[in-house]
């Protein structure tokens, strides 16, 4: 017996091929096979940043998750600025979830390079955003603590106030707004 997986329209399918065998003894010495269809459908997991520290972490554990399909993408292969090329990306391959990794981390550099920032760090968001809506796909987005001012005595919670102080904490900020305000 074997299982395999197979691609049908967007999704993709699980399958059991096995030798046939009782009443089809026959059948079974010619090395014919039967397959069976169970209509199970994998869930797709579309994950951007994979080469990024979060996404290469995301991989390892992928590897334990045989009842889950991921999708993993990098700038190299999917340039998230790209409003028609993430629509375009996400509508064919059919997500039913979408995990962005993808972000402009460089804290520093951001206050030379903000335009830059914030074409990766709120743009690209957007565009993940409309994408998700069209396909229906829930978003998970990994944001930062730099959307708040550092300067609380305890631990903050999604609750809490934001107030960033940098290009990048704004950026990220931005992100998860133009996220909040799309999906």
């Amino acid at each position: 017996m074997r299982v395999h997986y197979y691609k049908h329209k967007t999704n993709y399918k699980m399958a059991i091929t096995f030798p046939l065998g009782g009443i089809l003894n026959e059948d079974k010495e010619k090395g014919k096979t039967a397959e069976f269809e169970y209509g199970l459908s994998l869930p797709k997991i579309f994950v951007t940043g994979s080469k990024g520290q979060l996404g290469s972490e995301l991989r390892k554990i992928a590897r334990s998750c045989n009842d889950l399909l991921f999708d993993f993408t990098d700038i190299d292969e999917l340039d998230l600025c790209d409003a028609q090329s993430v629509m375009d990306y996400v509508i064919s391959s059919g997500p039913k979830y979408i995990i962005n990794c993808a972000a402009y981390t460089a804290v520093d550099r951001a206050e030379d390079e903000p335009s830059k920032c914030f074409q990766v760090n709120r743009d690209a968001v957007e565009n993940l955003a409309k994408a998700a809506v069209a396909v229906k796909a829930k978003i998970i987005h990994v944001s930062t603590d730099y959307v708040f001012d550092g300067k609380a005595d305890k631990p903050y919670t999604e609750d809490d106030e934001v107030c960033p102080d940098s290009v990048y904490g704004n950026s990220k900020l931005e992100g998860e707004q133009v996220l909040q305000s799309t999906c």
